[in-house]
């Protein structure tokens, strides 16, 4: 679970925060008085708790025990964040003013935290950068085999970029390829396998001179099957050149159903592009007939207009590509020359209007490519889109959440101090792994960060399409160099498509031609800024089956964070005593769903019988203490255990919740769980899961000095004295290792039993174990369930459960393989361990209708080692290991032994040694000839590996609020 803390408000609008006060303490010599503090924060919370206790109690009717945790193991069940984790995001809250009658009062110096960008003025170093020359990003486009590399290389070799030998070698090399026509084009199409095909794949770049501006040049692929390289290029132009061939029946191939020349036209409009140059290419072969290229321009004009082009900005140019006619020069045929007096095409090149440049905005890089550099770091090239970057400064890639330095800059193969928006860099970067950058990553400025979200709105223009766009539809949504699968997850309403205005609100379909509202879901966190702020970043393409089908620019990014901030100042205003009475509704609603919750919870989304593991509780435990502070927050539960949550959200209402105030996302780690960890807007982070996942976060959190509590797995220990009283002691640790298949984080895994008592421990201890039943957890004999997955239960997989290894690169996590349940028994007979009872020694019968599920017997193994993985890791599962010891000494080192500290159970009779060997146990909970015996009032938490921070009462309340010292000198 995240917790997002308090919006902090400050004249940059973002992460820094002056916290208003709500429930003030004032410290005057000495005593602390409360105001306005009637009723304890914490009685709700009890109140809270309590619907929860009971709903535990009717749970355990389906055999689902009782739980503490969602998922505490470094099993498949955890990831970043892990399928299973739990979230929710929280503002701050009390402070504490002290007032002091001192007098001189020095204050203390602060350290500045960076040095201060020099301020240049970009627009004056460009012009002297480039000779008063402007900068201009031109894409080249058009059907397939209509002559864009030919004519764009032929133009190059014309202009001088290409000098008369490597022109030489092409016109051979092509000659023996059996290509002669090819040469020019080979200018740009530099790949083997480009000129083998004879037609572009990827986008070409270069750059060249007219009299008064400074030409990106980029060559992009007309062939369909290359749709999504051309749509890179376009998103980084700012004037285009649509090449069409005039040569009868080929530029009606190319314009009418099928070709390239319409889906090329409307993708760069609705990337931006509103001038065009239209080069009417192989002209010679129609003998320069003025009609034939009136009848082109004509039918494109039409089109063109359509697509949103104004007449003003769109010219003709008649050319040869092959011929060079007309290229930079103006043509000498007669034959065109009689009819043609307008410009040639590097003329129309020049006259083109360069944009505003968005140099005053905060840095933007989108990453077009990243390879390693000869010396320390590596290397990423693409276009800024906004603001300006210095060598040396500190950038922020989003995603990963990464800082780097850049070491060095090349503008055009040429090294530069400095480079603005517009220009197409390679940047040398160190600091940073090159394997957790990507295409489509944004580097951005670490004090003004893009947006990262997994989720947004945005509103779209439908294109051709044959079937209509339902909710649940899958695109690929391409934005600048991201190809991105995506799915369009609600349909918000139809507008107007002059005025904006909504026409119809949630409709079931869309269809060709509409302009609609949508909400969109990436399957990986994706970079996004909103239109409005950032033109060149707020748009995209979606496609489907190799077809464009829309075009949109985003309207709202995470409406989850965004609700929560705009919520966030009339919940935290209302008095505790306002905000405990809307707690106890809910518990109230809570108590009267129970069997609802109940039959929810015994069950998974597809109807199958899996565990819980309560996932309800886990929620509310973090939910109920930070609204109850009054914080806001956004929550992620397990997508494998999200129904109870979905159910919750419904009861918000009813009891009198504000919008806003809890806000719950679903989706798995990678998608919903990384993205509010990135987030900026949220302070706090408060996670239940593995080690290994709070070790990404802590990572990930870092840049940004979010508050932390880590709630962790455990290797718990049972100590068990001669003198226990085993009558008790055996049918407790049954429970304490078996209760919910072992799928809570304070189960006994490892217990150690004095030798003098050890015979009759294991002896009675297998036979009670045996008499729990396995099966369907809707049978109130039985006690024990399924397993959360099949993965969990019995195969090798990757760290996160359903992650692929594509994923584990995107997180820098290896791809590597952890034992699950039934291997850790495998692994413990290999090495020599023996399994008195359970898996592999007792038959497993169940029902015909559950013979499928992801049921194992509780399992007892002996013999084992203290240095095994099975005495060592978190399993999770029913197994637990019984080892005899000698000594009181011996015992505590062996308990010890292990990187958790979550919990530790000691039986005996004899109060001071319990006294003794709970104080030396590295554990953050003992129980003493007990286990789980809980007050929700009092500190949860672990030592070690087990967790930062603890939960519960006044912990919680420590963590939700903020305190703040203001003297007052009088």
């Amino acid at each position: 679970m995240f917790v997002s803390g308090k919006t902090r408000d400050s004249q940059s609008a973002r992460m820094e925060s002056e916290i208003v006060p709500k429930i003030t303490k004032m410290t005057v010599s000495g005593k602390k008085q409360s105001m306005g503090f009637e009723v304890p924060w914490y009685l709700a919370i009890d109140l809270l708790s309590l619907s929860l206790t009971l709903v535990s109690k009717k749970l355990s009717r389906y055999t689902l025990a009782i739980a503490e945790e969602n998922g505490h193991t470094n099993t498949p069940q955890k990831g970043l964040l892990p399928e299973d984790a739990s979230v929710a995001s929280g503002v701050l809250s009390p402070q504490v003013v002290q007032v002091s009658e001192e007098q001189n009062m020095v204050p203390t110096p602060v350290k500045k935290a960076s040095k201060a960008k020099p301020q240049i003025d970009v627009k004056a170093e460009l012009e002297k950068r480039q000779g008063g020359k402007q900068l201009l990003n031109l894409v080249v486009i058009g059907h397939v085999d209509a002559g864009k590399s030919t004519l764009m290389g032929h133009l190059l070799y014309l202009l001088g970029n290409v000098n008369k030998r490597t022109m030489h070698k092409y016109e051979q090399e092509s000659k023996k390829a059996g290509k002669a026509s090819f040469a020019y084009a080979w200018v740009l199409d530099e790949t083997g396998e480009e000129r083998e095909r004879g037609v572009t794949m990827d986008v070409g770049m270069t750059k060249f001179e007219t009299p008064t501006k400074v030409i990106t040049l980029m060559d992009a692929p007309g062939h369909k099957d290359f749709i999504p390289n051309m749509i890179t290029g376009a998103a980084q132009a700012d004037v285009a050149i649509l090449v069409v061939d005039a040569s009868r029946g080929e530029f009606e191939a190319g314009f009418e159903t099928g070709g390239q020349t319409r889906e090329h036209g409307l993708l760069v409009r609705s990337l931006g592009v509103t001038q065009l140059a239209v080069a009417v290419n192989k002209m010679d072969q129609v003998n320069w007939q003025q009609e034939r290229f009136q009848e082109i321009t004509s039918k494109l004009g039409q089109f063109l207009k359509q697509a949103g082009f104004k007449e003003s900005d769109v010219a003709y140019i008649p050319t040869s590509g092959l011929g060079g006619e007309n290229l930079v020069t103006r043509g000498q045929s007669s034959d065109l020359t009689q009819w043609y007096k307008g410009n040639c095409l590097l003329e129309q090149i020049d006259s083109f209007k360069p944009p505003q440049r968005s140099v005053d905005k905060p840095f933007r890089l989108c990453v077009a490519d990243v390879f390693k550099d000869q010396g320390s770091g590596f290397c990423v090239t693409g276009k800024i889109e906004a603001g300006y970057i210095q060598v040396g400064e500190r950038l922020l890639a989003m995603p990963p959440n990464e800082t780097c330095t850049a070491k060095g800059i090349t503008l055009h193969d040429e090294p530069v101090d400095w480079a603005a928006a517009g220009d197409h860099v390679s940047l040398t970067l160190t600091g940073m792994d090159i394997i957790k950058i990507n295409v489509g990553c944004v580097f951005c400025d670490p004090k003004e960060p893009i947006k990262v979200c997994t989720r947004f709105r945005a509103r779209v223009l439908i294109f051709n399409i044959e079937v209509p766009i339902t909710k649940g539809f899958p695109v690929l949504l391409h934005y600048q160099t991201v190809s991105e699968p995506a799915t369009i997850t609600r349909l918000l309403s139809v507008l107007h498509k002059s005025t904006g205005e909504v026409t119809k609100k949630k409709p079931k379909f869309l269809a060709k031609g509409q302009n609609a509202l949508i909400e969109l879901q990436t399957q990986r966190p994706v970079a996004l800024e909103l239109y409005k702020d950032f033109k060149e970043l707020g748009r995209f393409m979606l496609r489907y089956s190799g077809s464009t089908i829309a075009a949109g620019v985003v309207t709202e990014v995470e409406a989850a964070v965004k609700a929560a901030k705009e919520a966030f100042p009339i919940w935290s205003s209302k008095s505790p005593l306002e905000r405990s009475q809307i707690l106890n509704k809910l518990a109230d609603l809570i108590e009267r769903d129970l069997e609802a919750f109940a039959q929810a919870e015994s069950k998974d989304q597809a109807g199958l019988i899996s565990p819980w593991n309560l996932p309800l509780y886990l929620l509310t435990w973090k939910i109920a203490p930070a609204i109850a502070c009054g914080n806001t927050v956004v929550a992620k539960p397990s997508e494998m255990t999200s129904v109870t949550a979905w159910m919750m959200c419904k009861l918000l209402e009813k009891a009198g919740v504000p919008p806003g105030v809890v806000n719950v996302v679903f989706g798995t780690g990678a998608k919903a769980g990384e993205a509010l960890v990135c987030h900026p807007d949220v302070p706090l982070l408060s996670f239940t899961g593995s080690t290994l996942t709070a070790q990404r976060i802590t990572e990930k959190s870092a840049p940004h000095c979010k508050r932390l509590s880590l709630e962790l797995g455990g290797k718990n220990p049972a100590i068990i004295f001669d003198d226990a009283d085993l009558s008790q002691c055996i049918p407790t640790t049954v429970r304490s290792s078996f209760a919910n298949q072992g799928e809570i984080c304070l189960c006994t895994s490892r217990i150690f039993v004095q030798r003098g008592i050890y015979n009759e421990f294991l002896k009675r201890f297998v036979e009670e174990t045996k008499k729990w039943k396995t099966g369907n957890p809707s049978d109130p004999t039985i006690n024990v369930g399924a397993l959360i997955s099949k993965e969990h239960l019995e195969k090798f997989n990757n760290i996160f459960l359903d992650y692929n290894s594509a994923f584990a690169k995107i997180t820098n996590l290896p791809s590597k393989s952890v034992d699950k349940v039934r291997n850790y028994v495998k692994k413990a007979q290999a090495e020599g361990a023996r399994v008195l009872c359970g898996e592999g020694v007792d038959p497993l019968a169940l029902p015909p209708g559950n013979q499928k599920g992801y049921f194992m017997l509780p399992t007892i193994i002996t013999e084992v080692k203290d240095e095994s993985c099975c005495m060592q890791e978190e399993i999770f599962g029913p197994v637990t290991c019984v080892v005899a010891f000698d000594t009181e000494e011996e015992v505590i080192k062996r308990a010890n032994g292990v990187k958790y500290g979550l919990a530790a159970t000691v039986w005996s009779g004899n109060v001071g040694r319990v006294h003794r060997v709970a104080h030396r146990l590295q554990s953050g909970l003992v129980w003493t000839n007990c286990w789980l015996v809980r007050d929700l009032n009092l500190p949860f938490g672990g030592m070690k590996a087990s967790g930062i921070g603890r939960e519960g009462a006044k912990d919680s309340y420590e963590f939700f609020t903020e305190v703040k010292t203001i003297t007052i000198k009088h």
